[in-house]
Formats: structure tokens, C-alpha cells, sequence
């Protein structure tokens, strides 16, 4: 049977000297335990969807993490530490960040479900070849 944990986290879209509320939606699930899916929805417009590795997530928490398309990283402020998350496309680059203390309490609930190390137990490759290959 598939979990899936969700979690809703108030992020700030960083523009320059504006930060503009985005409403975030996390998703895991544990039959694509080496995945997360990120869905933003930012001043009433269409939400729209990033899935990257949990790793990612994971490994953000402590330090620079991130090639390409999405990166991760932590920094102090003041008012706590905040994780930042920068997505990249052909339609540009967002900066978005959020309290550190939310991602790490999500990220605890996802690695208590599927254990990192674990994830090959709870994804059935087969399966995947198999619809591919149909």
C-alpha cells in the first residue's frame, strides 16, 4: 500500500528586495521513495509543479547541495536559518526559501516512512520496465 505524506509550508518568493508569500505544497510518496514533488501557487496564478530528488532535500539541510536545474542550501539570518531553493528553466531562474524548521520536520516524517538506504525496497523497478516497455 502506498503512504504519502503532504505538507503545506509558507515560502517567500526571494526577488531582489521583495519577498512575496508563495503557498508550497509537498508531496512524497513511498512507491517513488527517491522523489519529492514541490507544487507553488503564487499570487493566484496556476500552481505549478517541480519533482526532484529527496535527496536534494535531504542533503540541503546541511550543506550546498544541487546541480543544474535545482539547488539547495541553508543560511542564517537573524530571524532563524531558512533553506533556500533555487529552481532553474528555460523560463528563467526562482529563488525561493523557507524555514529551516519546516523542511527539516517534513524531511523527518519522509525518511521515518522510507529510511534512507531503504528506498530501493519500496520502488519496484520491474513494474516501471514493464509500463515502459508495453
Amino acid at each position: 500500500m502506498t503512504a504519502i505524506i503532504t505538507s503545506n509550508v509558507h515560502m517567500l518568493l526571494e526577488s531582489g528586495r521583495h519577498r512575496d508569500p508563495v503557498l508550497t505544497r509537498l508531496e512524497y510518496r513511498s512507491d517513488r521513495p527517491y522523489e519529492v514533488t514541490a507544487s507553488f501557487r503564487h499570487a493566484g496564478r496556476a500552481a505549478v509543479s517541480w519533482t526532484f530528488a529527496r535527496e536534494l532535500l535531504l542533503d540541503g539541510l546541511s550543506a550546498f547541495t544541487g546541480d543544474g536545474d535545482v539547488s539547495v542550501w541553508v543560511l542564517n539570518h537573524d530571524s532563524g536559518h531558512r533553506v533556500y531553493l533555487s529552481l532553474f528553466s528555460r523560463s528563467g531562474l526562482c529563488l525561493l526559501s523557507a524555514r529551516a524548521a519546516d523542511i527539516a520536520a517534513w524531511c523527518r516524517e519522509t525518511t521515518e516512512l522510507v529510511p534512507v538506504g531503504s528506498e530501493h525496497e519500496h520502488y519496484d523497478i520491474d513494474a516501471e520496465l514493464r509500463a515502459i516497455l508495453r
